[in-house]
């Protein structure tokens, strides 16, 4: 707890102080927050939390200014597990890559990995439509995208959808928006024999990777 939040407070940029006029309270920990980029100032915020401010919110949210939830964004089956990594998708339209210990994704299969709408609804039509080929067999918790569309995905996993691939790929974005069904590994670089947690891009759009992992094991 701090000041009157639980699990997210907003702190001034200078001197770091607590702002009081934000009050946002979840019931359990925040894992990964999002800044929206449509100018309104909210945040879409993933974790553990089955509530916010006493609203239910099932491991996602979207927080106002104040705190409050936004009730234009969808709050019912999202995750059905802990949310770790939050990213816009490069498909445009404020539509959110999803990551961590899910199965299931507003009410879809959608193993670890997914996409949501502006307004949280499982978008479908950008994922992968076959639903036997979605998502990760273990926990995601990192998610960058590239200049190019390209979207790494970091976590615990040995395969994507069909696909091997672990700890570390990279997926490409078909030519129509839609991820590709062949999901491939990033070829310029070895996967790790751990987990990855942490993913950085520079100005390049090289990656820093950072995990369980020790050099002789990547």
């Amino acid at each position: 707890v701090v000041g009157g939040n639980r699990f997210i407070a907003r702190l001034d940029a200078n001197n770091g102080t607590l702002d009081g006029t934000f009050t946002g309270r979840a019931d359990d920990t925040v894992r990964a927050i999002l800044v929206r980029t449509n100018g309104s100032g909210n945040i879409v915020i993933g974790g553990d939390f089955l509530t916010n401010n006493a609203t239910p919110t099932s491991r996602l949210a979207e927080l106002d200014t104040t705190g409050a939830v936004v009730d234009t964004f969808s709050t019912n089956l999202l995750a059905n597990g802990p949310v770790y990594a939050i990213a816009y998708a490069p498909q445009g339209g404020e539509r959110i890559l999803v990551g961590g210990a899910f199965t299931t994704l507003g009410g879809s299969n959608s193993p670890h990995l997914g996409i949501l709408t502006a307004s949280g609804l499982y978008d479908q039509a950008t994922w992968n439509e076959d639903p036997n080929n979605r998502g990760t067999d273990g926990n995601v918790y990192a998610i960058k995208v590239q200049s190019s569309g390209r979207i790494f995905v970091g976590g615990s996993f040995n395969n994507v959808g069909t696909n091997s691939g672990a700890n570390f790929v990279n997926l490409p974005t078909s030519g129509d928006g839609r991820l590709m069904r062949k999901m491939q590994s990033y070829k310029d670089y070895r996967s790790p024999a751990a987990s990855v947690l942490a993913i950085a891009l520079n100005a390049s759009e090289n990656a820093y990777v950072g995990g369980d992992f020790v050099p002789s094991i990547f």
